[in-house]
């Protein structure tokens, strides 16, 4: 029996290992993932303040606009999206500090508890199994924890980024449109 328990034990901190290292791993993917869509709202509003900024002085001062009304409608679309994107990029970064905070602090609290357990029984007249019980108790706490923390993050869907893809775009549409001259297409 004890080479059995070994094997298990043994077994068991190997799947531990394994679960942490590719846990570590695929958390690393998820923080660059996330850096990468913040920098491509950032690209977002940079480019439709650019069209904004580039386009704005030649308004009046250009034959290429045919229809002024679609340029204008164009502008305010961009406007929204750099509102809209700075106010989302605004909102994350919030509400994830709030989270991170919430998140530390109970995450000590466990720590805390798991410390004091540990010195209880090492004060304490409990077998040596009466203690890898309690371990093993507080080692599930942890976990839960962990996987909790682990499985708030990806439950819900966020269309913030289609959005502002879907506005930017229909922003772009209109000022190509604010190009094409529809008197002559309509005559001819």
């Amino acid at each position: 029996m004890d080479n059995f328990e070994f094997f298990i034990r043994n077994t068991s901190i190997n799947i531990r290992e394994l679960r942490d290292k590719i846990g570590k791993s695929l958390l690393d993917l998820r923080v660059d993932n996330i850096k990468q869509i913040r920098e491509l709202i950032k690209q977002f509003i940079i480019i439709s303040g650019a069209i904004i900024g580039f386009t704005i002085p030649v308004f009046g001062r250009t034959k290429l606009i045919r229809t002024p009304v679609f340029l204008t409608g164009g502008l305010i679309e961009l406007l929204i999206v750099m509102v809209y994107a700075f106010y989302y990029l605004m909102h994350i970064l919030e509400s994830e500090n709030q989270k991170l905070g919430e998140q530390h602090e109970r995450y000590n609290k466990i720590i805390d508890s798991l410390r004091d357990n540990l010195i209880i029984f090492a004060t304490s007249d409990k077998t040596e199994k009466d203690a890898q019980k309690q371990l093993d108790s507080d080692k599930q706490v942890l976990d839960e924890f962990l996987s909790e923390e682990a499985g708030d993050k990806g439950n819900k869907k966020d269309y913030a980024l289609n959005i502002i893809f879907s506005a930017f775009l229909v922003g772009l549409v209109l000022i190509i449109l604010s190009m094409i001259n529809f008197q002559n297409l309509i005559s001819d």
